[in-house]
């Protein structure tokens, strides 16, 4: 539903509709053990979220980054965005 959801945001021009269903599939990634899948949505959601100005959901998506690096074994990348 997450997919469809997005392609109907993406669709609408939604942009706070694409990032917010851009960091549920990352998160779900992680739910099922897929970090590199996970990372790359998170990733490409946390780049809407701050241009749209949205640092309290962004800062959400950083921790969920954090994790997906911390699951695919790059510590110190982990570390860095935890900080971040």
């Amino acid at each position: 539903l997450h997919e469809e959801a997005l392609a109907l945001a993406r669709r609408a021009g939604d942009r706070a509709g694409v990032a917010g269903c851009l960091a549920n599939l990352g998160f779900a990634a992680l739910d099922r053990g897929a970090p590199e899948d996970a990372a790359a949505r998170l990733g490409e959601g946390l780049a809407m979220l701050r241009a749209l100005g949205d640092e309290r959901n962004a800062a959400a998506v950083l921790g969920g980054l954090g994790v997906a690096a911390f699951l695919a074994g790059d510590v110190p990348r982990a570390v860095a965005v935890q900080e971040e």
